[in-house]
């Protein structure tokens, strides 16, 4: 059975280069998106993930504020929030399960497959 992962991250071109780098380390992945906090919190209220990955800043609602509202209906879906700003205490503070320098792939690859294994 694929693997579903969703990505939010409101830079189209981010966004398309997490894709590609999914598709690359994980071999049966359905890779579904959304480009700002609330979009992600419908989507995973209405269906199934096995990971997110998110932004922390982003339009609507932000990474860190969609975190606590998915955190209010699930408490063991697997959060990766990426920044390029240190917010590690306040994200893991809002129930996120990791924090991640945004686009640093090695340290991403290795959450990933902690996660997915």
């Amino acid at each position: 059975m694929p693997r579903k992962i969703i990505i939010a991250e409101d830079d189209e071109n981010v966004r398309e280069a997490l894709q590609d780098f999914l598709s690359e380390i994980i071999e049966d992945c359905k890779i579904s998106t959304a480009s700002n906090g609330r979009e992600l919190v419908d989507k995973v209220r209405n269906e199934d993930y096995d990971l997110i990955i998110t932004d922390y800043q982003m339009p609507l609602l932000d990474g860190l504020e969609a975190v606590r509202q998915i955190r209010k209906f699930d408490k063991i879906i697997p959060i990766i929030v990426q920044s390029g700003m240190p917010v590690e205490k306040l994200v893991l503070e809002a129930g996120a399960s990791e924090y991640i320098d945004k686009l640093n792939f090695g340290k991403l690859s290795e959450r990933i497959k902690f996660y997915l294994d």
